[in-house]
């Protein structure tokens, strides 16, 4: 699932091979259906940046690429594939340049493959691509988009610039699930099993542990600012870490539409934790 930019939109997809988009109305949750055109599950989805006239992609197990766009006049929202430039193996995930001009994708077999636009569209060719030594769970663009984090199962992280093309390599103990970008210079890798790492990254790729993600610095969410976002978080509860911080187990981490607050799902805890970004 992902919020679009401006945190009104929900975009889901599934094992049943098709999405919908969910909406809030006076009437309670709406959808719209997807029309996929998968013959397998669908696997991930990415809304495009606000600035992209709510583009959307989806990667199906099949190794195809669905590429739509909402319109809330639509009853039933139609996709063409990108598939040419990709090797046939499943999506693992997507990732869109913070202006909307290029999609990242990740394979299984551990491909990188980087698509551009012409004019409005993504174009079913590849702009570049690259190899990652393990299959691929993240995909994190830097907030200037010139650098493209990949979080691997081997547990590397691998940094990749799109202007020099050079890779730079980082090893951590287990496999990672999630990478994202907070600042320009900064992410946080979270594995499967153990805290967060938070991740110096230098503008020429090279990546340094600053160490581990602190859960403690997590806040009751009750400012205005993220009450929307505390409205759509179905079937959790919200708490501040300081009172359970769940500080040794890895979860879900998640960028509210106003870029101020981070919302952490713990594992094993149907606990919401939300952190202002400022603490990262």
């Amino acid at each position: 699932m992902d919020w679009d930019a401006d945190g009104k939109l929900l975009l889901s997809v599934s094992a049943d091979r098709n999405g919908q988009v969910w909406r809030r109305s006076k009437e309670g949750w709406m959808s719209t259906i997807v029309a996929l055109r998968f013959k397998r599950a669908a696997t991930c989805a990415r809304w495009a940046p606000s600035s992209s006239n709510s583009l959307f992609a989806a990667g199906g197990s099949e190794g195809i690429v669905a590429i739509g766009q909402y319109e809330d006049s639509q009853d039933l929202l139609g996709c063409r594939h990108l598939r040419k430039a990709l090797d046939g193996t499943p999506i693992q995930a997507l990732g869109w340049s913070p202006a909307g001009d290029y999609l990242a994708v990740a394979l299984l077999s551990g491909k990188i493959v980087l698509f551009g636009k012409d004019g409005d569209e993504i174009e079913d060719k590849a702009v570049s691509e690259m190899q990652v030594e393990s299959w691929p769970h993240s995909l994190a663009f830097s907030k200037e988009g010139g650098t493209l984090v990949i979080a691997c199962h081997s547990g590397q992280l691998v940094s990749w610039s799109l202007q020099t093309g050079s890779v730079n390599t980082v090893q951590v103990d287990g496999p990672l699930k999630q990478c994202l970008f907070f600042k320009e210079d900064e992410l946080i890798a979270v594995p499967f099993s153990g805290p967060a790492l938070k991740v110096n990254v230098l503008h020429d790729g090279q990546m340094t542990i600053k160490g581990q993600f602190a859960y403690d610095k997590a806040v009751n969410a009750r400012s205005s600012a993220v009450s929307s976002v505390i409205s759509k978080l179905q079937d959790a509860s919200i708490s501040n870490a300081n009172n359970n911080p769940q500080s040794g187990k890895s979860g879900r981490l998640f960028m509210t539409a106003a870029k101020e607050h981070v919302a952490i799902a713990t594992q094993g805890s149907n606990k919401i934790s939300l952190v202002p970004s400022k603490e990262f």
